[in-house]
């Protein structure tokens, strides 16, 4: 399984803990997980959530989509 995450900083993940801890261990599932901007403490990668994505990632005909946040 394919889990894509991202925030726009490393302060706005939701479940933070869960992300960067259990959820990274769990067999058979590969998880990503991005912030738009970095601060200091932030090791992991920064980018839009789209730049996680690769063409194999998304089955479409078993695929769901979360999507939140601003309009803008």
């Amino acid at each position: 399984m394919h889990c894509r995450f991202g925030a726009k900083t490393p302060e706005d993940l939701i479940y933070k803990q869960a992300l960067l801890g259990p959820w990274q261990r769990l067999r058979g599932v590969d998880l990503r997980v991005t912030v738009d901007k970095a601060n200091g403490s932030w090791k992991g990668h920064v980018g839009v959530v789209t730049t996680i994505l690769e063409s194999n990632d998304v089955k479409v005909d078993n695929a769901v989509a979360v999507v939140c946040g601003p309009r803008s």
